[in-house]
């Protein structure tokens, strides 16, 4: 299973074989991360200069593990240019296919007796009559934070083409010794969520499930990895809560600006929204949203809000849009809704979102919900 995973993410089935095909670097590598330009020209220059790669007469890069097996072959041509760290992150992927659990340790290269530094470039590692540089990669148990958020970007390229369970057995892999582990983690997959959500469109329905299918992703590891880890405060929290409390964080963050990013604020709210369907409804839940909300476009926001309320206003009717069917089954989620209709409607009469929203306690809310 995880070598067909593995097969159709990255598009290749042999070590060897990473050097030569165009598939090597897969499009969902080159959605997020850094040094993603890098790993695109590399992933041109291979498409480009495929059938001469192996006799390019200015040498080739070679990365080898200790005991001398070769890891990656890249021609000089391609790396020209090119960070220690998107090199990392190809390594990385080879790593992920021959064996998931080596993908989620530490990586160092070195040549000869120097470590080498992600910034470093690598076309400096040529000398002048060397024709081909032997890279040796070191691993080691411990991650450092930069490690995991490597290790997560290489099993989250998965996301959308792959089971949800299996891409959480490779996250599992990630060795979470602290809690700042855990908040490396969470970033990671925060970060990705919400580039995904960014580009949401409800008519490209690949990317309405690549945005879906992270949320899937979280909800999922956090089920199957429940474990607490002690943070400075010497209070234990679980993987969900910390991604919770970044995700406020990134909210908080985002609403206070002045004015708002349009297409960041769309992201978290169509997050918030698949977020609060896919889980159990609570009255927590339901309270966050509604403080979501009036964080939004509530009356706390003044007079001179009116007077240039549109993003506000879209992204409180994209998020009432997502969850309103949800919010209905609850009694407290019909006050809010009816509370924020009027908030909108005073605000901005002519939304055209609005005739979608006006939709008041439904007449048989309250039958239903005794029925429930």
């Amino acid at each position: 299973g995880l070598q067909e995973g593995l097969k159709c993410t990255f598009g290749f089935e042999s070590l060897p074989a990473l050097a030569s095909c165009v598939h090597c670097c897969s499009p969902h590598m080159a959605t997020a991360g850094q040094h993603v330009e890098e790993v695109q020209q590399i992933e041109a220059g291979l498409q480009e200069g495929q059938a001469s790669a192996c006799c390019c007469p200015s040498g080739e890069l070679v990365v080898r593990a200790l005991n001398g097996a070769e890891v990656l072959r890249l021609p000089r041509s391609m790396v020209t240019g090119v960070s220690v760290l998107a090199l990392m992150r190809l390594v990385r992927a080879a790593l992920a296919l021959a064996d998931t659990p080596r993908a989620a340790m530490g990586v160092h290269l070195a040549v000869g007796t120097k470590l080498l530094c992600g910034s470093d470039a690598l076309d400096k590692l040529w000398l002048a009559d060397c024709q081909s540089v032997e890279v040796s990669m070191l691993l080691e148990p411990t991650m450092t934070h930069d490690d995991i958020s490597q290790a997560a970007d290489t099993f989250l390229d998965a996301v959308g083409t792959c089971d949800c369970d299996i891409v959480c057995a490779w996250l599992a892999h990630i060795d979470l010794e602290t809690h700042a582990c855990l908040v490396v983690l969470a970033s990671a997959l925060l970060s990705r969520t919400l580039a995904a959500f960014a580009s949401y469109c409800e008519l490209d329905e690949v990317r309405a499930r690549q945005g879906s299918a992270y949320v899937d992703v979280i909800l999922a590891f956090a089920r199957q990895c429940p474990f607490r880890l002690v943070r400075e405060d010497g209070n234990r929290e679980t993987f969900l809560r910390t991604f919770l409390d970044l995700f406020q964080f990134e909210f908080e963050t985002e609403v206070s600006k002045q004015p708002l990013d349009p297409d960041k604020m769309r992201s978290i709210m169509r997050l918030l929204g698949h977020l609060f369907n896919q889980r159990k409804t609570s009255t927590n839940s339901v309270k966050a949203v509604g403080q979501a909300l009036n964080d939004l476009v509530g009356p706390q926001r003044g007079e001179e809000f009116r007077l240039e309320c549109e993003v506000e206003v879209d992204c409180a009717c994209e998020l009432l849009y997502l969850i309103s069917p949800r919010l209905q089954e609850r009694l407290d989620g019909i006050t809010i809704l009816s509370h924020v209709r009027n908030r909108l409607k005073d605000l901005r009469p002519n939304h055209p979102y609005i005739r979608v929203l006006d939709v008041g306690t439904p007449c048989g809310g309250q039958a239903n919900l005794e029925n429930k």
